[in-house]
């Protein structure tokens, strides 16, 4: 995984991303997801890019348990792949 790709999986727009799900701000969880499906275009992150369309499917409609399912599913996702660096590093 190159170096612009482990950047963004160690990144806090995924933290942003919960936090404003949680706290039911819409605009700037739609901004935040823009942000992210931008970044997730560059090499070794297209597997981020269906769940965020979903994600942002569910942020339009408002959907908190969607969104939080589904944003379930991308933190697990980075989690393994920080792992999976971890290991490589080691």
């Amino acid at each position: 995984m190159n170096e612009e790709a482990i950047q963004f999986i160690k990144g806090y727009d995924f933290m942003r991303l919960g936090q404003a799900i949680n706290r039911h701000q819409w605009q700037t969880a739609a901004m935040t997801i823009r942000r992210m499906e931008q970044q997730v275009q560059k090499p070794g992150l297209e597997s981020f890019a269906k769940p965020f369309a979903g994600l942002r499917q569910a942020i339009m409609c408002r959907n908190e348990a969607e969104a939080k399912q589904i944003l379930a599913m991308v933190t697990a996702k980075r989690v393994r792949m920080l792992e999976s660096c971890r290991e490589t590093e080691q």
